[in-house]
C-alpha cells in the first residue's frame, strides 16, 4: 500500500490524521512503516510560495495541529519570483480584469461554492470559473480569487483571532496540539483555511486577489494589500 496526501489540502470537515491511518494498519497487524514527508514544491513561484506558508502559519497559530505528518512548510525550487496582486472590488475593476484575461487559458478564477461561482461567472466571461473542490489537482499561471474571504468574512475573522503578526515571523512550525481538544468548530474553519491554501497554490506564477472587505484581518496579517 502506498498512501499519499496532504491534510492542508482536505476541503471537507473530515476528520482526517494521519495518526488515524498509522492506527488502522498497526491494528491490523501490518508490518512496513516507511514515512516520507515531501516538503519539495515544483509548482509554485516564491512569492506564491511564501504567501501559501504564510496562511499555514497562521492555521498553525491558530488551531495548533494535527499531527507531526502535517506541521511543516513548503519549499519551492522555482526560479521565478512571481507577483501578488491586490485590488479593492469594483464594477471597474472587474470589468478591467475580465477584458485583459477572458480569451487567456493562463487565468481561471477560483471561488469557494457554488453560489458564488454563478454569481461571478456574470462578470468573468472565462469558461475557466472554478469552486474550490473543482480545482483540485488543476493548476494555472495565473489565479484569480473573487471575494474569497470577504463573502466569508467572519469565519475568516474568527480564523485570524489572536494571531499576531509576529507568529509569522518564526520559519518553523510547531507541533502542537490545539488548547481546546473539546472545540470540534475548529474542523469547520479549518474547511476555510484549506480552502484559501488550496487557491493560492493553484497559481503557477501569480495570484490576483479582489476582496471587497479590505478590513479582514486575515487580509492584514498576510499582507496582500500591499502587493503589487
Amino acid at each position: 500500500f502506498l498512501l499519499s496526501g496532504d491534510a492542508n489540502q482536505i476541503v471537507h470537515p473530515n476528520f482526517f490524521s494521519w495518526s488515524k491511518i498509522k492506527s488502522l494498519f498497526f491494528n491490523q497487524e501490518l508490518k512496513g512503516s516507511a514515512l516520507r514527508i515531501l516538503k519539495t514544491n515544483y509548482r509554485n513561484s516564491r512569492k506564491v510560495t511564501r504567501l501559501s506558508n504564510d496562511l499555514l502559519k497562521i492555521k498553525n497559530a491558530r488551531f495548533g495541529s494535527i499531527d507531526k505528518e502535517s506541521t511543516y512548510l513548503i519549499n519551492t525550487v522555482a526560479d521565478s519570483e512571481g507577483t501578488i496582486h491586490f485590488y479593492p472590488d469594483s464594477p471597474k475593476v472587474r470589468k478591467e480584469l475580465n477584458k485583459r484575461t477572458q480569451a487567456s487559458a493562463k487565468f481561471a478564477v477560483l471561488v469557494l461554492d457554488k453560489l458564488q461561482k454563478s454569481r461571478v461567472a456574470k462578470d468573468f466571461k472565462t469558461p475557466l470559473v472554478f469552486t474550490i473542490q473543482e480545482a483540485k489537482g488543476l493548476e494555472y499561471e495565473n489565479i484569480i480569487l473573487v471575494n474569497f474571504i470577504s463573502d466569508h468574512d467572519s469565519e475568516f475573522r474568527t480564523i485570524a483571532k489572536g494571531v499576531s503578526e509576529a507568529d509569522l515571523l518564526d520559519e518553523n512550525l510547531r507541533y502542537s496540539r490545539a488548547k481546546d481538544k473539546t472545540n470540534k468548530d475548529q474542523e469547520a474553519y479549518k474547511f476555510y483555511i484549506n480552502s484559501l491554501y488550496v487557491a493560492f497554490t493553484r497559481a503557477v506564477q501569480n495570484v490576483h486577489i479582489i476582496e471587497a472587505n479590505t478590513k479582514n484581518e486575515l487580509l492584514q496579517l498576510l499582507g496582500v494589500m500591499e502587493a503589487q
